[in-house]
């Protein structure tokens, strides 16, 4: 798909569209949500119901945010249409699937609906960029 002279770029499929949009809406989830967290990791009441100590919520805290703030960079890329932006999401998606896992194991009921929406956003965002037209567009 290209413009309608041939000589320009290929025109954004949607689905890399839905994926920036996914993404980058990941991206402020993940820095507001680690953040907040870890505020709040020195709340009894927060290392009580998710039966962690201070320390462990703070790490869960700041490697979401590391996983936030790469997920911010890597949206940046995909919007202006990187190369490297295509492997880079496959792999920080992949970190997000695991830090979803990680946290539904370590703390199981309490964080379920974060942890699974967690998962399910990285692996739709893999699934529409890894369609025949987003491959495409990134190889042009």
């Amino acid at each position: 798909m290209s413009d309608l002279t041939g000589l320009g770029p290929p025109a954004r499929p949607t689905s890399v569209t839905v994926a920036v949009v996914l993404t980058w809406i990941a991206a402020v989830t993940d820095v507001v949500s680690s953040v907040a967290l870890f505020l709040l990791a020195g709340d009894t009441a927060v290392t009580g119901a998710l039966a962690a100590t201070r320390a462990e919520i703070q790490f869960f805290a700041l490697l979401s945010l590391v996983v936030g703030v790469l997920v911010v960079l890597v949206a940046l890329g995909l919007q202006t249409r990187e190369r490297w932006a295509l492997m880079a999401i496959t792999v920080v998606m992949l970190v997000r699937v695991g830090v979803g896992v990680y946290s539904l194991l370590r703390f199981g009921p309490h964080h379920l609906t974060g942890a699974v929406l967690t998962i399910v956003v990285a692996l739709l965002v893999l699934a529409l960029l890894w369609n025949r037209a987003s491959r495409r567009y990134f190889r042009a």
